[in-house]
């Protein structure tokens, strides 16, 4: 707002570029999980977010809830690229994304259980056996999403007296 000079209908335009984003984002999604089946289902996937009346009136309205979708959207993009390609890096993005977005909205934090233990499932439907390396990008994105919560928990428990992981409501 303070950027927008105190006017309203530009102040919204980040967050609405934000919510085209995440159609933009769920296409990749789509794209990702299902390469071969061309760009038929990716194009259906991002036409609901496209669709959806709630997308533009979050992200007219000022709410984290586009914000909160683009970054849950982006962690669930590079989960699907580790998956892909097995490279860490996407794990930690994955991490990053996943812990920006917790901050947003805490309720995320329970995707984190399930997505280890996918992880893990994947490496398992790779190789067949389980394997205590199969643990390595759930403790990698685990701990950058951490790194990211971190500080705010600190300035929590310093604010209400006791530790609070990311807000008091929760």
């Amino acid at each position: 707002l303070w950027l927008a000079g105190g006017d309203l209908q530009w102040a919204a335009l980040p967050n609405v570029l934000l919510s085209v984003g995440v159609v933009a984002l769920v296409y990749r999604l789509a794209r990702e999980l299902v390469p071969r089946a061309g760009r038929r289902p990716a194009l259906i996937a991002a036409a609901a977010p496209a669709l959806a009346q709630t997308y533009g009136t979050f992200a007219s309205l000022y709410m984290s809830e586009t914000l909160f979708s683009a970054l849950f959207a982006g962690t669930l993009l590079a989960c699907a690229r580790w998956r892909r390609t097995g490279r860490l890096g996407w794990a930690s993005a994955a991490g990053l994304l996943f812990g920006m977005a917790c901050l947003t909205r805490s309720a995320a934090l329970v995707f984190l259980p399930a997505a280890l233990l996918w992880m893990a499932g994947v490496d398992w439907a790779r190789t067949g056996r389980l394997r205590v390396r199969a643990a390595l990008p759930g403790v990698l994105m685990t701990l950058c999403a951490a790194l990211l919560i971190a500080p705010w928990t600190l300035r929590n428990c310093r604010a209400y007296g006791e530790c609070i992981l990311i807000e008091s409501g929760f």
